[in-house]
């Protein structure tokens, strides 16, 4: 996840955004010492200054961002995002990217349990974790938005997690990376916060 990160990042300072963050598009190449991520199908990349008109979504299902997927930002207030709207005016971003990333990270969390526990002991948990599962599989959902932003479902279904990796050696600091979430929101008010809502007002 770092390395996939740090990749979107490194894309960011080069003044493009990635636009297909999934994990069939992560290669993972091997090294003396460990792996090596690499970033694939970039047919789908776009400078920033090229983002203003959108002919089509692009993306994987399953790991498309929720605003993206809907086309409207979180925290533009109502009146000013029909404004922008109707422009039409919504342009993807970093915040997109790195959005799709913590999807994979998601999606791993909740099927990637480890062997190590006990089946029969957490049957309850795992039909909770399914049940979550299935509600955040969807790209764009209003269950995924919660999950994004923090409402009383997605503190639940980070409960039915919990409740399953305290029984892993270390498992609970597998979980450490939803903290991101926290700082993804946060990236979204400070983009959203200087985003032009005229598409001919510059970036």
């Amino acid at each position: 996840m770092a390395q996939l990160i740090q990749g979107l990042h490194y894309m960011r300072l080069a003044g493009f955004t990635y636009h297909d963050t999934s994990s069939g598009n992560c290669l993972m190449h091997p090294l003396a010492d460990g792996w090596q991520l690499k970033i694939s199908d970039l047919e789908y990349a776009r400078p920033y200054d090229a983002l203003f008109t959108e002919e089509f979504i692009t993306g994987t299902p399953g790991y498309m961002a929720v605003e993206y997927k809907s086309q409207s930002h979180f925290f533009i207030p109502p009146q000013l995002n029909e404004k922008a709207v109707t422009k039409p005016f919504f342009r993807h971003n970093f915040a997109h990217d790195l959005e799709g990333a913590l999807w994979i990270y998601v999606r791993f969390l909740f099927e990637k349990i480890p062997d190590c526990v006990n089946a029969t002991e957490t049957a309850q948990i795992r039909r909770d974790i399914r049940y979550y599962r299935d509600q955040l599989k969807q790209e764009g959902s209003p269950e995924r938005r919660g999950f994004v932003l923090d409402n009383v479902n997605a503190r639940s279904a980070v409960d039915a997690l919990a409740a399953l990796y305290e029984r892993v050696p270390e498992g609970l600091v597998l979980m450490g990376g939803l903290g991101c979430f926290d700082v993804l929101v946060r990236l979204y008010r400070d983009v959203e916060a200087t985003e032009p809502l005229d598409p001919d007002a510059g970036t």
